[in-house]
């Protein structure tokens, strides 16, 4: 927000008051405290100014609307260069309600007559009706349903007092009686009540009075945040024949504060500020704990359930126990214009006509977090209403494009314009109409903000004449083998190689943009590159008229693995052994990998022979359960005995196989271990 130079600025206490200012100093009345600045952020508030003349004591007061009562609140700054802050008042959140919370009657009965008697039995009154008049404390009214002499039943009200004598009076209340209250301290809170209800014929909005003491003549002004419309820039652009283009910008703006605008000096901030709320008009109470009454009814002795242990015991207890426990943008981009010719047999259309400038310019601002641009006129504007001014009008070098994103899953590319902001300022963002100088409207856009000396893509349409297809062919190869203690390590690379094939329009050259996405830890090679964002590298090519052109681009990810060599098979083996390394290398790999070719084969032939084993095992339990279910000198108990006899002698000539095969393996499987400790 633009800041504002104070003389003094006061820091103030909040009072909340219900009663119709009573407790304001009595200080001589101010002038009404008109707006004469206005700063409008894009982040949703508003800095509001107001100006007040005050002469000697004064109160200044300002209406501000309930939903931005809490804006007002957390940041409301008085400046009075002649005097100094006495406080701040303002009514609370339900003023009606508060005040009626200590009367005998309420909003509601405050309009009825009988009913409004009725509430207030004990106060001194004195009535006149029919011309008849009674004085006395009230002591109350009833009805009664009596009949017209034209034959209607109308409702009868009386009211009952009691008078100095202690005698009891009636009245009957007619469509003429008036009630005088004799209570001096209840007719003025019946005045204060009624003087509330006025003041929330309009609950929407709540005054705020800022009392300030000091001498003489002086303006007192007051500056809030409040919270606003979000102002909307709006962007036109004509591109020119010449690599040049027009950009004007208008605000387009609303008066929410719910007071006119008259020669209201007004700034525009486009920003991202951080902006908070607080319900500071709400009430909070703190919760506490209740402390019962004591009423003299002593408390139950604790009763005792264990047995004693003396003193002297538990220490010696005690003691026994012890010891127990990238911005890169190119502006190389920026070059001739691309405007299309057309056919000599067709007549070009009317020029479009250029825009007005404006009557002056608005002055821009370049901050650390923001721009503001202060319009140069001050505004007048009725709450409520829409403004749109212009507050851009710059000439900008501009290109058409064809750009291109393969993402999109789209044949054509869009067409395109690289603005370079050449002015001394950011451009906020917006919505981007476009227009060619020579034909007129050609589509609209999303105007990115666009840092001073920064340029930007705007795309704004299809362009249906170019079609570029994309073909990707991945790759992956090892590039290096290292052996050191055991340990293999591998070089490899990932090799993405993609072809852009492009086929021209028929009538116009173009200049072709093709945004290449990045991939994170990628490197990307191509003749064509020309600029990259922190997401694409952009590759340019020219294409003439009715021409078709290819573009390859590369993209390479290096890796490196590691693993164990005695972990590896044959297969692995071989595959090192065939890739890049030293010759010495890849020689030692190959008789590793026929060591390795050997040893797996002994591997098997001993797990042939475990199999075997193990198959002898269950043939031997079932003959051993055959023998116990027959008698041993019958003929199949004779027969169960020779093939046990049988399967015996094979268990011992597998176990001399395993035996041999066993030792067979050790010492394969040390020969390999030694000839990888060897590489």
């Amino acid at each position: 927000m633009r800041s504002n130079a104070f003389s003094t600025v006061l820091g103030f206490a909040l009072i909340s008051t219900t009663a119709a200012h009573a407790a304001q100093s009595a200080g001589a009345p101010a002038d009404a405290a008109r707006i004469d600045r206005i700063t409008l952020s894009s982040g949703g508030v508003a800095e509001v100014h107001r100006v007040a003349n005050v002469d000697g004591n004064g109160t200044v007061r300002i209406e501000v609307p309930l939903t931005h009562v809490n804006d007002v609140l957390k940041s409301l700054l008085v400046s009075d260069a002649g005097g100094t802050l006495d406080s701040l008042t303002l009514d609370g959140l339900s003023p009606v309600e508060e005040t009626f919370s200590t009367l005998p009657f309420d909003a509601k009965t405050i309009g009825s007559l009988p009913a409004l008697l009725q509430r207030l039995k004990g106060i001194q009154v004195r009535a006149t009706s029919g011309g008849r008049s009674i004085e006395g404390a009230v002591l109350g009214t009833d009805s009664n349903r009596v009949k017209t002499p034209e034959g209607e039943t109308i409702a009868e009200h009386r009211l009952s007092v009691l008078t100095q004598d202690k005698r009891i009076d009636v009245l009957r209340l007619g469509a003429d009686a008036t009630v005088d209250i004799l209570d001096a301290a209840m007719r003025d809170r019946f005045a204060d009540a009624v003087q509330s209800l006025g003041r929330a014929g309009n609950d929407q909005l709540r005054e705020l009075a800022v009392n300030v003491k000091g001498a003489g003549q002086r303006a007192v002004g007051l500056s809030y945040i409040t919270a606003a419309p979000v102002w909307k820039p709006a962007f036109r652009l004509v591109i020119g024949n010449a690599g040049d283009a027009r950009l004007q910008g208008w605000a387009v703006l609303e008066n929410a504060t719910g007071q006119d605008w008259k020669d209201v000096d007004l700034t525009l901030v486009s920003g991202a500020p951080v902006t908070l709320t607080q319900k500071l008009h709400d009430r909070y109470w703190r919760q506490r704990p209740e402390l019962p009454v004591t009423v003299g009814v002593g408390e139950m002795p604790r009763a005792d359930n264990s047995a004693g242990v003396s003193v002297a015991r538990k220490q010696a207890e005690v003691q026994g126990g012890r010891g127990a426990g990238a911005r890169a943008e190119s502006s190389a981009m920026m070059s001739a214009d691309m405007a299309r010719p057309r056919p000599a047999a067709v007549p070009m259309p009317a020029p479009m006509a250029t825009p007005a400038a404006p009557t002056q310019a608005a002055s821009a601002q370049e901050n650390m977090t923001n721009v503001s641009f202060h319009l140069p006129q001050p505004v007048t504007l009725a709450r409520g209403q829409t403004l749109s001014v212009p507050f851009v009008d710059v000439a900008l070098p501009a290109e058409r494009l064809a750009v291109f994103q393969p993402e999109m899953r789209s044949f054509n590319p869009v067409s395109a314009v690289m603005l370079k902001n050449t002015s001394p300022s950011t451009l906020p963002p917006g919505i981007l109409t476009v227009y060619d100088g020579a034909s007129g409207f050609v589509g609209d856009a999303k105007m990115p903000a666009l840092p001073a000396g920064e340029s930007r893509l705007a795309s704004f349409a299809a362009d249906r004449k170019v079609e570029i297809t994309s073909e990707v062919k991945p790759e992956e190869q090892m590039v290096d083998v290292k052996v050191s203690e055991g340990v293999a390590q591998i070089r490899s690379l990932s090799r993405t190689v993609t072809t852009y094939r492009i086929k021209g329009a028929s009538d116009a050259p173009r200049v072709i943009v093709i945004e290449h996405p990045k991939q994170a830890g990628w490197t990307t090679r191509s003749d064509r590159l020309d600029s990259e964002t922190a997401t694409h590298r952009r590759l340019r090519i020219d294409v003439a008229a009715g021409a078709t052109a290819e573009v390859s681009v590369t993209d390479e990810l290096p890796g490196t693995d590691t693993f164990a060599l005695t972990d590896t098979d044959e297969q692995v083996l071989i595959m090192l052994a065939n890739a890049p390394a030293a010759p010495a290398l890849s020689a030692k790999l190959k008789a590793l990998a026929q060591q390795r070719r050997t040893w797996a084969a002994t591997e098997r032939k001993l797990a042939d022979i475990d199999t075997r084993i193990e198959k002898q095992n269950g043939e031997q339990s079932r003959l051993r359960d055959n023998l116990s279910a027959v008698p041993p000198d019958s003929e199949l108990g004779r027969r169960y005995m020779d093939l046990l006899a049988k399967s015996e002698n094979a268990m011992a000539d597998l176990a001399t196989q395993r035996d041999q095969v066993g030792v067979e393996y050790e010492k394969q499987k040390e020969a390999f271990l030694r000839a990888i400790a060897a590489l």
